[in-house]
Parts: C-alpha cells; sequence; structure tokens
C-alpha cells in the first residue's frame, strides 16, 4: 500500500474538463444522438459503467445511470458494446490509481470506437496523468461530477434533460441488489495518510427529506436492501437544523417501507448515544446486525500520528458496546500495515 503524503487543505480546484482526443468520426451519429447500427439503421447510444471503490463511488455511479437513462440513453448489459464508457475511479492507493489506467486502456482496446470518460476521485487528482493517457478522450474531476451526462451529450448529439429528480433515482443499480444511498460527502477529519478530503471537498449531508424519498422511491421499485453511504456518516447533520445521524436513520425506519438498511461505516467516536438502541428498537429486524469501524492501527503513538480520534482501547470499548447492544452482530475493519 502507498500511503499519500499529509494534506494540511482540503480545499477542491476548480478543474474544467480536459478533451485529450479529437472527436468521434461524426458519421458514427445520426441526429439527436442514435447511432447507426450494422444494418444501416439507428438505436439509441449505450453507455457503459464501471466503479472502483467506496460504496460512496457506487450510490454516485448508480444515480449517474439514471441521469443517463432520463436523458435518452440505455445502459449497456452483459457483451453489449457501448458508444460511451465511463469509468468512475478511485484513488486511495497507488494500485488503485494504477487499476483505473489499466481500465480505461482496456476500454480503449476493446471499445475502439466508444467515447471513454474518467471520472471520480483520480480524475480530480491525477488530472494530469489521466489527460496524458492517450486512452481517454474526456477527464471530468468530482468538482464537475454533476455535469458528466451534459458533458458528454455535447459530444454525442444527445440533449441533456437535466439532473434526475429524486423519483427518477431508480431502476438501474448496476447489477447489484443493493442500493446505494448518499447521505453525506466530503471530510474535515484530514487524517495524515488520506487523500479524500483532497478529492471530496469538505463535509455536506443531504437534506433528510431528499434521503427518505430516495430511499422510499428505492423501496416502491423493489430494491429490498439500501445502504447509506458516505465518507464520514458520524458527521451526518452538522451543517442542517434539527437533525443528526440518529435522527436521520430512524426517521427513514419510521417514514419508509424499506424492508433492510445497512449502515456503511462508522468511526469508534460516532457511536454516540441512542444510536444502537435503534437495532433493538424502530430498526428490529430491519437494520442489518452489521458494523464496519476502521481500525487502522492498534498503536497510540501511530494513531496519534494518524491524526485518528480514538485510542487502541477506545476502539475495543465500541466493538464491545456493539457486540452487547446487537446479539449476534458482525464487526469488520480496516488496518493499515505499513504506515508511514
Amino acid at each position: 500500500m502507498c500511503l499519500r503524503e499529509p494534506i494540511d487543505c482540503p480545499q477542491m480546484p476548480d478543474h474544467s474538463p480536459t478533451i485529450v482526443r479529437p472527436n468521434i468520426e461524426p458519421e458514427l451519429f445520426l441526429f439527436q444522438g442514435v447511432r447507426k447500427d450494422d444494418l444501416g439503421g439507428s438505436r439509441p447510444l449505450k453507455v457503459l459503467i464501471e466503479t472502483h471503490g467506496c460504496k460512496l463511488n457506487t450510490a454516485d455511479s448508480q444515480r449517474l445511470a439514471n441521469e443517463f437513462v432520463h436523458s435518452g440513453y440505455e445502459i449497456a448489459e452483459g457483451d453489449g458494446i457501448p458508444d460511451v464508457f465511463v469509468l468512475n475511479t478511485c484513488t486511495v492507493t497507488h494500485v488503485a490509481d494504477k487499476k483505473a489506467r489499466q481500465a480505461l486502456s482496456r476500454a480503449r482496446r476493446k471499445f475502439p470506437q466508444a467515447i471513454v470518460v474518467a471520472a471520480g476521485c483520480y480524475a480530480e487528482s491525477g488530472t494530469d496523468d489521466l489527460e496524458a493517457l492517450s486512452a481517454t478522450d474526456i477527464v471530468i474531476p468530482n468538482t464537475r461530477k454533476s455535469e458528466i451526462v451534459q458533458i458528454v451529450s455535447s459530444r454525442t448529439g444527445m440533449e441533456w434533460q437535466g439532473e434526475v429528480g429524486v423519483g427518477d433515482e431508480v431502476g438501474h443499480l448496476l447489477g447489484r441488489t443493493r442500493a446505494a444511498v448518499k447521505i453525506q460527502e466530503g471530510c474535515d477529519q484530514v487524517c495524515s495518510y488520506c487523500i479524500v478530503p483532497k478529492v471530496r471537498g469538505r463535509e455536506r449531508s443531504i437534506p433528510k427529506t431528499a434521503i427518505i424519498q430516495q430511499v422510499q422511491a428505492l423501496s416502491s421499485a423493489g430494491c429490498p436492501e439500501i445502504v447509506l453511504t458516505g465518507t464520514q456518516l458520524g458527521s451526518y447533520g452538522f451543517d442542517l437544523e434539527g437533525t443528526d445521524l440518529v435522527d436521520m436513520i430512524r426517521s427513514v425506519l419510521e417514514e419508509t417501507d424499506i424492508r433492510r438498511l445497512r449502515i456503511s461505516s462508522l468511526q469508534p467516536p460516532e457511536f454516540k448515544d441512542g444510536l444502537l438502541e435503534l437495532w433493538s428498537g424502530v430498526g428490529k429486524d430491519r437494520l442489518c446486525p452489521h458494523f464496519h469501524i476502521p481500525l487502522q492501527s492498534g498503536s497510540d503513538p501511530i494513531l496519534e500520528r494518524m491524526r485518528r480520534r480514538y485510542t487502541g482501547a477506545g476502539y475495543l470499548e465500541t466493538v464491545q458496546a456493539a457486540k452487547a447492544a446487537v446479539e449476534g452482530c458482525s464487526v469488520t475493519t480496516d488496518v493499515i500495515s505499513g504506515f508511514p
């Protein structure tokens, strides 16, 4: 694992999308963004989205798929050949960066006529690397990810229909049975090894009403399980009035009929009063009995150098509290073996 340099400033630059290859041959496209097929007819443009990294990227990709469909594209499935290939990248380690470059190059070889788009976290941190990659047509950093469909449509001739509404964010889970719903994004923690604050920016919460509406829309569409995901879940609501993580989870359970709700990841200090009681209360038999609690190191001096906000003893207390409150629960973790 390659650990990143310490990050002192989590501000995100305002990048513009960079086109590094000429436009696709115009005769491949007909008016309004349909494409000629092998028999001389036409068909809607197909999009293939590949996702690397965390559940937050999964949530972004699922939303992106629905926005493409909202603007008239089809999602490529199975062995279908796409007209647009989008890679939602991860950049948490140098291995993730290498995997992204390989995936983009593989897509260029496999789909030589497709528009190849690099998006996500590596597009934010490694813009220059991806600009230099001959496989890539468009590089769109996280600061402009809401414009991906609009930018791609300017190349294909499709008419962008605007961002999807809450009720439209259903139907395309990209081969998964679980839907990922983003409740917040960004991180103000600035751990010494982590690049996330640089590529995802400051913490900001999604309004509770929007989360409830999205969860219910997904449940009504037949989705059996939803993962509430974000970068720093315990900070949810700090920038909103009258809510926090416990209140938001309780409201989702009380105001939707979702059958199964999973909480993606929590730091030890984020197990606040009232959280664990949800599993035996309003969330009984609906909240998944699983906790992902990152450890990173069992050494207090290393944790301090990492800028983590707990001790080894505090971590164990959190795990013991979870196991006492939720009988038979499972606990998973992350450990960095090579710091610094």
